[in-house]
C-alpha cells in the first residue's frame, strides 16, 4: 500500500542586486532573502549555491539568508522608470512621478488574478494602498503594478492583516531591477533541500526586471483505489514546479482492467506505463486510476418453500468471493436476515442480491423469486394427570411447531380456562381441547385430553382456647373448615366437658377433648378433627379455728375446720410429742406448744389446698392421791396386817411412808405392820410429771392401843 505524501512547498525570495562576471572577481555579488513555506513562516536549512563560484549560505531559523562577496557597488536607479513601490506589512506604498492610469493586481502564484484593488487614473505623487482589502487567505501571494508602459511585480506575504514589517525589511530590495544581465556560462542558481538538489536555474532563465520564484513541491503518489501491488516506483522526492520528471508504473492485468495516469487537472491516455509529467500546481498530486473488472452472482438454494421452513439461506455467492448482501422487495412475504430469507406470509417472495464491489470488482444485482405454501404445524399437548379437587389452577403446556398461539376450550362443567389457566371447578371428569387455527399459513391444528378430579380433601382447625379453670363459666368454640362447609361439635370427655352446639360446658378438671365433623359434599370427602382443651383445678383454701391453752387431758377433741372446695380437711400434728391427732381427734401427750396443721390435697376439680395452723399451750394437770380406805378406826397392839390401797387421780406411782416407823411400817404389798402402841400416820406423796403437778401429801392416820 503506498501511503499518502505530505506535500511541501516552498516560496524563495530572492532579494539583492544580483551582478557576476567570472572574468572579474572584483565584481560585487550582494544577495540576501527569506526563505518562507507555504504558511508565510521562515524556513531554516535550504542551501543556496552559485556553482563554479565557491558562493553558497544556508537559511538560519527564521529563514534568512545572504551571500556576498564584500566588494561594494553602487547601485544605480534609473531615471527612465514612471514609478517606485515598496511594501510594508499589509500596505502597498506606491511612488508615481508621472500622472497615469494605475491598476493594482493580487495574483496567486500560479498566476491567476484573484482581486483587483485599483484601476483609476491618478495625479504624481505617493499613496498607500491597502493589500488587506483584497480579503485572501494568508500565505505568499504576488502585487502587480501597471502604470503607464510599464509593469512591475513584487511579492506580498500575507499574515492575515498582521503588521510584520520588521520581517520583511530584507526583501524591500526583491523588487530592484537588476543592472547586469549576465552572470557568464555555465554559472548557475543551485537550490538544495534536505540533501537534494531540488532546481538548477542557469543563466538563460535570470532575466532583467526581477529575481524568478521558486517553489519546491515534494512529489506525493496516490494510487486508486489503495490496494496492495501497484507500484509507483523512480519518482523524485522534490522537484521545482513546472519541471518535468518521469513516472514508471505496474500493475497485475488478472486484478485490474486498465490503469490511468493523471497529474494534477492532466490526464494521460493509459498505455504504457513510463511517462514524463510535471506538477503545474503546488498541490498537485500524480495518481493512478486503476479500472475495475466485472463479477457474477448465483443462488444455491432457491426454490418453493412452505411456510413453516420459517429463515432458510439461499447461498447466495459471488465469482470475486466477495460477500453478498440480499434485499426482499415483498417484505410482506419475506425479509432478509443476514445471509438468509424469512418468510412472513404466502405469496410470491422476491429476492434481490447485491454485491457491492470493491477496489478490484464492479457491483453486479441479481433478481430472483419463489412461492411460499401453506405450512404443516405439528401440535404437542402432553397428557394430564389426574388432580384433586382444590389443586392449584393447572398450566396448560400445547406447543405447536408454528409458534402461533394455542387456544383452549373446556368441554365439561367441571373445569374452566381462565387466562391460559386451567381452574377445577368440581369433581368429576375434566375435557380439555387445544387448537391453533389462527392464521391462513399454517393449516389447522387439535388435541383434546382429559383427565379425573377426585374429592378433595379439606382440613377443620380450630379458634384456640386459652386454658380454662374449672369453675368458669360456659363458652364458645369455633371449628372452621377449609372447604367452607359447617362444621358440628361433640365432647369425647363427657365427664370433664359437654358440648352444646358451640357451646363448651366445664364438668371438671382435666382433658376435655372436642370433635369437629364436617360430613363432606360432591366434592369434597368427610373428615373428623380433634382438639384437646386443659381445664384446669380450682385452687382452694383451707381454715383451722384458733384454740386456746388448755390443761393435759387424756381426753381426745376435734377442732374446727373447713375447706372452700366443701372437701374433707385432714388434721395432723407439727409436735407430736405434745399432742397427737388420730381421725382429726386431738390428744395431748404433755404439757407444751401444740402446732396443728389443716390441709386439703385436693381432687379432680381443686387443686390441694395451702395449709392452715393452729397453735395453743397444753399446760400441766392436777392431781391427788388418796388412801382406800380413806379411813381406819384404832386397832389393838398386836394385830396382824391391816390392808390398805393408796392411788393418784393421774394414775403416777404415789410413795408411801409413815412418820413413826416404831409405831408401824408399810410394805409394798400395802399391808400394815403394827409394832407398837401409839399414832401411826401414813403419807402418800406424787411428785407429778410433764403432764401433772405435784399433788398435796395425803394421810391415813389411827391408833394402836396397847394390848389390855
Amino acid at each position: 500500500m503506498i501511503s499518502r505524501a505530505m506535500q511541501l512547498s516552498i516560496s524563495f525570495v530572492l532579494a539583492a542586486l544580483f551582478q557576476v562576471a567570472l572574468a572579474d572577481t572584483t565584481t560585487p555579488i550582494d544577495l540576501s532573502g527569506i526563505v518562507f513555506d507555504a504558511n508565510g513562516n521562515g524556513l531554516p536549512g535550504v542551501t543556496i549555491t552559485i556553482k563554479d563560484m565557491g558562493f553558497s549560505a544556508t537559511s538560519d531559523a527564521q529563514g534568512a539568508w545572504s551571500i556576498s562577496n564584500g566588494v561594494s557597488a553602487t547601485k544605480d536607479i534609473p531615471t527612465d522608470r514612471n514609478s517606485y513601490f515598496e511594501i510594508y506589512g499589509q500596505y502597498l506604498q506606491l511612488n508615481l512621478i508621472q500622472a497615469g492610469q494605475v491598476q493594482v493586481d493580487i495574483i496567486d502564484l500560479m498566476g491567476r488574478q484573484s482581486k483587483t484593488l485599483l484601476k483609476e487614473s491618478i495625479g504624481n505623487g505617493q499613496y498607500n494602498v491597502n493589500l488587506a482589502a483584497a480579503n485572501v487567505s494568508k500565505g505568499v501571494w504576488l502585487v502587480r503594478v501597471k502604470t503607464a508602459g510599464e509593469t512591475h511585480v513584487l511579492r506580498w506575504v500575507n499574515y492575515d492583516g498582521n503588521n510584520h514589517t520588521s520581517k520583511l525589511a530584507s526583501t524591500v530590495h526583491t523588487h530592484q531591477p537588476i543592472l547586469s544581465k549576465s552572470i557568464g556560462d555555465p554559472d548557475s542558481l543551485i537550490i538544495t533541500y534536505n540533501s537534494h538538489e531540488v532546481a538548477r536555474l542557469e543563466q538563460a532563465n535570470l532575466v532583467a526586471g526581477a529575481l524568478p520564484d521558486f517553489i519546491v513541491c515534494t512529489v506525493k503518489p496516490v494510487v486508486t483505489p489503495k490496494t496492495a501491488g501497484i507500484v509507483l516506483d523512480s519518482l523524485p522526492l522534490y522537484v521545482l514546479l513546472g519541471d518535468s520528471f518521469t513516472v514508471h508504473f505496474s500493475f497485475d492485468p488478472a486484478l485490474w482492467n486498465s490503469a490511468k495516469l493523471s497529474v494534477g487537472a492532466d490526464s494521460i491516455s493509459s498505455g504504457d506505463s513510463v511517462y514524463t509529467v510535471a506538477l503545474r500546481a503546488p498541490t498537485d498530486t500524480v495518481k493512478l486510476t486503476l479500472a475495475t473488472r466485472s463479477q457474477t452472482l448465483a443462488f444455491k438454494n432457491i426454490g418453493n418453500k412452505s411456510f413453516e421452513i420459517g429463515k432458510f439461506a439461499v447461498g447466495a455467492t459471488a465469482s470475486s468471493g466477495l460477500p453478498v448482501t440480499l434485499n426482499s422487495t415483498t417484505t410482506d412475504i419475506c425479509y432478509a436476515y443476514g445471509d438468509s430469507i424469512v418468510v412472513s406470509a404466502l405469496g410470491t417472495c422476491r429476492i434481490t442480491a447485491i454485491q457491492s464491489g470493491s477496489d478490484q470488482f464492479n457491483a453486479v444485482e441479481v433478481d430472483t423469486s419463489l412461492q411460499v405454501t401453506v405450512g404443516a404445524q405439528t401440535m404437542t399437548f402432553d397428557s394430564l394427570p389426574d388432580h384433586t379437587y382444590g389443586d392449584p389452577n393447572i398450566a396448560l403446556n400445547a406447543t405447536v411447531t408454528s409458534g402461533l398461539p394455542i387456544t383452549y376450550f373446556a368441554t365439561t362443567t367441571k373445569c374452566s380456562i381462565h387466562d391460559y389457566l386451567l381452574s377445577l371447578d368440581s369433581a368429576g371428569t375434566c375435557i380439555v381441547k387445544a387448537v391453533q387455527s389462527t392464521t391462513v399459513n399454517y393449516v389447522p391444528a387439535t388435541i383434546t385430553r382429559s383427565f379425573q378430579i377426585a374429592k378433595g380433601m379439606q382440613t377443620i382447625s380450630f379458634t384456640p382456647v386459652p386454658t380454662r379453670t374449672y369453675g368458669d363459666a360456659s363458652f364458645a368454640v369455633s371449628a372452621q373448615a377449609s372447604s367452607g362447609l359447617a362444621t358440628t361439635l361433640y365432647s369425647i370427655t363427657k365427664s370433664v366437658c359437654t358440648v352444646s352446639g358451640t357451646s363448651v360446658t366445664i364438668v371438671t378438671g382435666g382433658n376435655c377433648i372436642l370433635q369437629a365433623a364436617q360430613s363432606g359434599n360432591a366434592n369434597y370427602n368427610g373428615l373428623l378433627a380433634y382438639d384437646t382443651l386443659v381445664i384446669a383445678k380450682k385452687a382452694q383454701v383451707v381454715t383451722i379455728t384458733p384454740i386456746d391453752q388448755m390443761a393435759f387431758s387424756t381426753t381426745p377433741f376435734t377442732p374446727k375446720d373447713t375447706a372452700e372446695s366443701g372437701l374433707p380437711v385432714v388434721i395432723s400434728s407439727a409436735t407430736p410429742n405434745v399432742c397427737t391427732v388420730s381421725a382429726n381427734a386431738v390428744t395431748t401427750v404433755t404439757s407444751g406448744r401444740c402446732k396443728l396443721v389443716a390441709t386439703q390435697a385436693g381432687d379432680e376439680k381443686y387443686l390441694s389446698a395451702i395449709s392452715d395452723t393452729a397453735a395453743f399451750n397444753v399446760i400441766q394437770a392436777t392431781q391427788t392421791v388418796n388412801f382406800t380406805p380413806s379411813t381406819l378406826s384404832d386397832v389393838t397392839n398386836g394385830v396382824a396386817n391391816i390392808p390398805f390401797t393408796v392411788s393418784a387421780t393421774s394414775g403416777l406411782p404415789v410413795t408411801i411412808s409413815v412418820s413413826d416407823p416404831t409405831v408401824c411400817s408399810v410394805d409394798v404389798s400395802g399391808s400394815i405392820t403394827i409394832k407398837a402402841p401409839g399414832t401411826c400416820e401414813l403419807l402418800g406423796d406424787q411428785a407429778g410429771d410433764g403432764r401433772y403437778t405435784a399433788a398435796a401429801q395425803a394421810l391415813l392416820s389411827f391408833t394402836v392401843l396397847p394390848t389390855p
